[in-house]
């Protein structure tokens, strides 16, 4: 499970920023992940990478200096005995995106193909976003295989996905909604946003880190355990007793009106002690529209650091 805050602009210059992003993976503890970096068969693609047996390679959210975007959101469906129905053998998600940072095809060319295999897949949000050719603008691409003609595409505007479709959302969605929109219009209306980007990133990963339940909620409780649905009310989710799931990654992408890239990652390194839980923060800066260049050789800034962080 994850959530995803995506803004994007239609003026730029005057805002300050192209898109904006704050997202969560909320995953089992013991899930082998590769922290982000940018990735070795495909210099121009960074994202953190699953581990697990049978599907090295996928991930909830990954990013391409050539202008694409893509993100993947569980939708929890109950089984029939009460639990969480994902044991079977349909095909990993995660790949859902990694296929979609290498094709040459558009993004709505991509969710067409996608949607006529839709049924081969567990139950999922995908949220892709690309950038108009010679252009400052986005655009957001997405569709879930849980309703029919699901595809739609916003190119302005706020937008929050959970674990339910779109048209369903959980009350931490809508509550993520209104503090992503109190974010962006406080760094909007700031004089000089170069030196307000720091607050911006810190603005947003404490709204990542908001762990305040919003129950009632009728629509996640029709959707998940009773066991889990006080921990999985809230944007962060935490670990309850005998669940070792909880958030494990918070990344933000901030792209300027200039094309500049900041891309935040910070995530718990694995070997995971939920009492005492040890945080791991990168920050890679690069110029986007890199289409034949290196960005890792290039323009690219890294820097690194660990906290502690007890959940």
């Amino acid at each position: 499970m994850c959530i995803l805050f995506v803004a994007i602009s239609d003026n730029p210059k005057d805002d300050g920023y192209q898109v904006i992003i704050a997202n969560n993976r909320d995953e089992y503890f013991e899930r082998p992940t590769k922290p982000a970096g940018f990735w070795n068969d495909d210099p121009h693609c960074i994202s953190g990478l699953d581990q697990k047996a049978g599907k090295e390679g996928g991930t909830w959210l990954s990013l391409s200096t050539q202008n694409k975007i893509g993100v993947l959101l569980n939708i929890q469906v109950l089984s029939k005995d009460g639990g969480t129905d994902t044991v079977g053998t349909k095909k990993g998600r995660g790949f859902l995106v990694t296929d979609f940072m290498s094709t040459p095809k558009t993004a709505r060319d991509y969710i067409t193909s996608v949607e006529r295999d839709g049924d081969t897949f567990y139950p999922f949000n995908l949220a892709l976003l690309e950038k108009s050719a010679n252009s400052d603008r986005w655009r957001l691409h997405y569709c879930n295989n849980e309703d029919q003609h699901s595809h739609e595409v916003w190119s302005n505007g706020i937008h929050g996905i959970g674990n339910s479709t779109i048209h369903k959302p959980w009350n931490k969605v809508k509550h993520g909604i209104n503090r992503m929109e109190t974010i962006i219009s406080q760094f909007k209306a700031a004089k000089n946003k170069t030196n307000r980007k720091e607050e911006l990133k810190i603005a947003l990963l404490d709204l990542l880190n908001d762990d305040k339940s919003h129950l009632p909620d009728p629509q996640l409780e029709s959707q998940l355990p009773q066991a889990w649905q006080k921990s999985h009310s809230a944007i962060f989710v935490k670990p309850t007793e005998g669940i070792r799931c909880g958030t494990r990654t918070n990344t933000v992408v901030i792209i300027d009106s200039e094309g500049l890239c900041e891309y935040v990652d910070r995530t718990m390194e694995d070997s995971i002690n939920a009492d005492s839980v040890k945080w791991t923060t990168s920050n890679y800066i690069f110029q986007m529209d890199y289409k034949n260049s290196h960005p890792k050789l290039d323009r690219m800034k890294l820097r690194r650091r660990s906290s502690l962080l007890l959940i």
